[in-house]
């Protein structure tokens, strides 16, 4: 079965979380930790986002395209 990518030229789109903050306690209740999704875009298609419908890729593409990076991205099914 073949999955959708987010494409924008030769690349693929990719994320990857970021922990931004984090403190080492004993206590669960004590520990704090920050973090993020940071978007890249990536040659290999193994490291890129796997969509498994034309929908869930079109809704995350529709939710991102203020973004200038994502303005020009395509899906593609390979």
């Amino acid at each position: 079965m073949k999955s959708y990518y987010i494409k924008n030229g030769d690349l693929y789109a990719a994320e990857s979380t970021k922990v931004t903050e984090e403190s080492d306690y004993w206590e669960v209740s004590e520990i704090t930790a920050m973090s993020y999704v940071q978007y890249n875009w990536v040659k290999d298609k193994n490291d890129a986002m796997t969509f498994f419908s034309y929908n869930q890729a079109t809704d995350f593409l529709g939710s991102r395209y203020k973004i200038k990076e994502f303005r020009n991205a395509q899906i593609v099914r390979e």
